[in-house]
């Protein structure tokens, strides 16, 4: 989902309908790129809820944003980016449903391996968009 600094967005352009309530504290300022997300395997209900126009019950406590860059920042380094959007959205707006991705830069093929494969996780969490992680951060790490 693309944010615009005033609605949510499809990369095709379709809207998404969040209520007002999720999106009065975004900033206006800036774009913001990332997924809005139920859960691990809960991609359909997703989609319905964010489908649905006028219901902003089913948003709550369900759709988080997860952040993976900062598009309105493209002219500075893509570690910049996430390291402003980080301050900005977990640090000085600290909005609840919003985060920022965490990336990881990958070593080398066998670490995009382990990676994938639910390799060492510091939170001691398994990831389920794991490999999603590290397929942005493969990519930026050039071919193997």
């Amino acid at each position: 989902a693309y944010w615009t600094g005033t609605r949510f967005q499809s990369r095709d352009g379709n809207p998404f309908y969040a209520p007002y309530w999720f999106t009065k504290r975004l900033p206006k300022d800036i774009t913001l790129d990332g997924e809005l997300f139920t859960e691990c395997g809960g991609f359909q209900d997703c989609v319905s809820i964010l489908r649905t126009q006028g219901d902003g019950k089913r948003w709550k406590f369900e759709v988080t944003f997860q952040v993976s860059d900062v598009p309105s920042k493209g002219h500075q380094p893509f570690e910049k980016r996430i390291a402003f959007a980080k301050d900005l959205l977990e640090n000085k707006l600290s909005i609840k449903w919003v985060s920022v991705v965490e990336h990881t830069i990958v070593k080398n093929r066998d670490h995009v391996l382990e990676m994938l494969n639910g390799g060492p996780n510091p939170a001691g969490k398994a990831s389920c968009c794991a490999s999603r992680e590290v397929h942005v951060s493969a990519a930026a790490a050039g071919p193997y």
